[in-house]
């Protein structure tokens, strides 16, 4: 159910589709891999397991050594997950490979320039109103 939910947000972003339907496409994509859906997780699993230990480990330390370790706990859990996140999208076309979807990577380039969307800088009468109302 967890690697449902995770491909469903990989879905959610790569293609136009999101809530229950990103759910059962993603449920429809893993038929055929639940094996290898399987395995990543036990492999994400893993590598997260080790900080965990160490976070009880390091429940009697003092204040300089918890928050030192504190800080390092935190660089490794932003590239647990952002490693999960480049698995999990590769896992998502790999599963599209399998079921023979084509994937079309100039529409998908033109889907994820939608998130970027154009700067625009803000006036100094916009700034000026925001503060005055609060």
């Amino acid at each position: 159910m967890t690697m449902i939910w995770q491909l469903a947000n990989i879905v959610s972003v790569l293609e136009k589709i999101c809530g229950f339907k990103a759910l059962i496409k993603s449920k429809e994509l893993i038929k055929g891999k639940m094996g290898t859906a399987f395995a990543l997780f036990l492999v994400m699993n893993i590598c997260a397991l080790p900080i965990s230990v160490l976070q009880q480990k390091f429940a009697g330390f003092g204040i300089v050594e918890r928050i030192c370790f504190g800080i390092s706990s935190l660089v490794l859990w932003t590239l647990i997950i952002l490693f999960g996140l480049v698995v999990h999208t590769v896992f998502y076309l790999v599963c599209k490979s399998y079921h023979h979807e084509s994937i079309d990577k100039s529409s998908l380039g033109d889907h994820l320039d939608e998130y970027l969307g154009e700067y625009v800088a803000l006036k100094d009468e916009s700034i000026q109103l925001e503060h005055l109302n609060v």
